[in-house]
């Protein structure tokens, strides 16, 4: 207990890193699952380079 006592503002700060990592990774690996993989970044769904709406 008394090394908890001692090193309870580490923990803290690493289990607030843990959690922005980790949120940050679930959110990334959502971002590529619900994209199609095209790679242009329009918006559009699955649309294929070619087709895309974005004027550029």
């Amino acid at each position: 207990m008394e090394w908890l006592s001692e090193n309870w503002g580490n923990i803290v700060v690493i289990a607030i890193l843990v959690a922005i990592i980790t949120g940050i990774v679930i959110h990334l690996s959502r971002k590529k699952h619900n994209s199609c993989g095209c790679g242009c970044d329009c918006g559009c769904d699955c649309c294929g380079n070619n087709s895309c709406s974005r004027k550029e």
